[in-house]
């Protein structure tokens, strides 16, 4: 676990260690398929996955260490890590931040 600065702690199945954890944002996408009828007037649509993002940002302590990128399975317990950085700065400061994804089901069915 990070070590934390503030109320913000890691995501669950993401390990971050060496770190302040600064920001964390999360954005859910609703992947749908759509039907229209011939005149182009929208007919009902089904929800079939959403994709959930977190992506964490904070202060790189000298002990950093993050999760390799690509592994993870995709999944709420087990998000797949997309992106992994570490900016250096001057006077021995440095940043980094991760982004990671996970699905679940759709909502089902609208109209």
């Amino acid at each position: 676990m990070a070590i934390k600065h503030g109320a913000i702690a890691d995501p669950t199945g993401i390990t971050l260690t060496g770190c302040l954890v600064h920001e964390l944002r999360t954005r859910e996408e609703d992947f749908a398929h759509e039907a229209f009828d011939s005149d182009g007037t929208f007919e009902d649509g089904k929800s079939i996955r959403t994709r959930t993002t977190k992506s964490m940002s904070g202060e790189a302590l000298s002990t950093l260490s993050l999760p390799t990128v690509g592994s993870g399975a995709a999944t709420s317990a087990s998000p797949h890590i997309d992106s992994a950085e570490e900016v250096q700065k001057n006077e021995g400061a440095s940043d980094f931040s991760v982004e990671a994804h996970h699905y679940s089901s759709g909502q089902g069915d609208y109209s």
